[in-house]
């Protein structure tokens, strides 16, 4: 490797897959239901608002993608393994970092601890898929 080769089609399709793993895990057949109520989510408002954030959300997949292609790159260019262990391990630290905010923030926000877990589980599993698809499209 002579530089950051984050792999931008992995990238996007990093943005994709992140919206349907919230689009599952927050379905009301998963954790939505759970959802809704620990936030106190207006459902009508809820609906009405949706269309407006998902180019919010791709969005915001995107640099996590990215970021996580970012470290991925470090982290095999350091240790040398392969990309998979390397897209596996860059979505498991950038996991623990925005894990950590997550739940320092919470704490003082005071929100409830269930909510708090449905957010840092739906982050942990979103980035595992992150870290799966950079590590088999890797560049």
């Amino acid at each position: 490797m002579t530089g950051l080769d984050v792999n931008l089609v992995g990238v996007l399709l990093c943005g994709v897959v992140s919206l349907a793993v919230g689009a599952a895990y927050y379905s009301d057949a998963v954790f939505g239901k759970e959802w809704k109520k620990q936030s106190k989510i207006d459902e009508k408002r809820y609906q009405k608002e949706f269309p407006k954030l998902l180019p919010v959300l791709f969005a915001g997949a995107l640099v996590t993608g990215y970021l996580t292609g970012v470290v991925q790159c470090l982290y095999e260019s350091f240790y040398a393994v392969s990309w998979l262990q390397s897209g596996l391990m860059a979505a498991f630290i950038i996991w623990a970092a925005v894990a950590t905010s997550m739940i320092v923030h919470s704490v003082l926000d005071q929100k409830p601890r269930n909510l708090t877990l449905l957010a840092v589980g739906n982050r942990f599993f979103t980035l595992l898929a992150m870290g799966l698809i950079l590590g088999w499209l890797h560049p």
